[in-house]
């Protein structure tokens, strides 16, 4: 059966435009209308045109949740009014048609606009691959959506200091009311030293990075303690750059926790979701904005300037 939806078509570097196109629906798929698609730091790259080799137009979004509409005659298991995650590429889209094996059914009681199940997912992996003991010290680099997430799986599970940096002032505080015991400004002090000042020159058990980017990358290695500490790369690292990687000579043990990390994604999906539910992942406090679909392009621009007040933006693509 075909079907229509309006989908958000990227038509050249930060001007996206609304079409309406037919989609072809088997009959071992269902017809989801999408009620929510977060705006993920990672397609930045290509919002902006900086992805090598990628052409216009193109479709983006990954972060969505919806509502079956319509079942196909060979679905089993699954019925319309199901609420539903983890769909199928693009996020960006008024529908989306999805095998069953392509789709995670959202538990009672949490919002769609929180539900988003791709990074409830990264975000139950980065805690679990960061795995703290009894004493620890961590320090996060970068409080932006994943890293706070990242954070609150850890909160409670005996850390002896979790020290958050960031240069945005509205995110330290953020953090700190999450449970961080103390924030640092790299524009107000000098992060390696003041960390090697509270771990009275220890250094951290456990670095985490949630930034993508070299330069807090470097110092989330430098304060690392010896021997044989961890770091998590919880930021995507998705261009070119120069990164300086001579303080994991000290045994450092890395995880890069993305998609591929996971041994039973399944399971990592399920982890992410129970976590929303029960507050243990705060998304009230995560998703501060909402967009109607024809503002997709202010919800990018927004996310770019990460303006004080914003962590997370879903837009709303049945909000016409």
């Amino acid at each position: 059966m075909k079907r229509k939806r309006v989908v958000a078509m990227l038509v050249e570097p930060r001007r996206f435009e609304l079409q309406e196109e037919e989609v072809e629906v088997r009959p071992d798929q269902v017809w989801v209308r999408v009620e929510a698609c977060g705006v993920c730091h990672s397609e930045m790259v290509f919002y902006l045109g900086k992805w090598e080799g990628m052409r216009f137009p193109t479709k983006l979004g990954h972060e969505h949740s919806g509502v079956i509409e319509e079942v196909g005659s060979e679905v089993k298991g699954w019925q319309v009014g199901d609420r539903v995650t983890c769909l199928p590429w693009p996020g960006f889209a008024t529908h989306v048609a999805a095998d069953p094996s392509e789709i995670a059914r959202v538990p009672d009681g949490l919002d769609l606009d929180h539900a988003l199940g791709e990074p409830l997912q990264c975000a139950a992996r980065c805690a679990r691959a960061s795995a703290i003991e009894f004493g620890d010290t961590v320090l996060l680099v970068g409080c932006g959506f994943m890293g706070l997430l990242t954070m609150c799986g850890l909160v409670g599970n005996g850390a002896a200091e979790i020290i958050a940096v960031d240069t945005n002032p509205y995110r330290l505080q953020v953090a700190k009311s999450l449970g961080a015991t103390v924030t640092l400004n790299p524009k107000e002090v000098d992060v390696v030293a003041e960390t090697l000042r509270i771990t009275e020159g220890r250094g951290v058990d456990v670095a985490i990075e949630a930034t993508g980017k070299p330069e807090p990358l470097e110092i989330a290695s430098r304060v690392l303690r010896r021997p044989r500490p961890k770091l998590v790369l919880v930021g995507w690292h998705n261009v070119p750059a120069t990164y300086n990687l001579s303080h994991w000579a000290n045994g450092a043990v890395v995880h890069n926790p993305h998609p591929d990390y996971s041994l039973n994604p399944t399971e990592d999906i399920r982890r992410g979701l129970w976590a929303a539910q029960k507050g243990v992942f705060p998304m009230d406090r995560m998703v501060t904005h909402r967009f109607a679909f024809k503002d997709i392009g202010r919800a990018f621009e927004m996310a770019l300037s990460q303006e004080d007040g914003y962590i997370k933006g879903v837009v709303k693509p049945n909000w016409l």
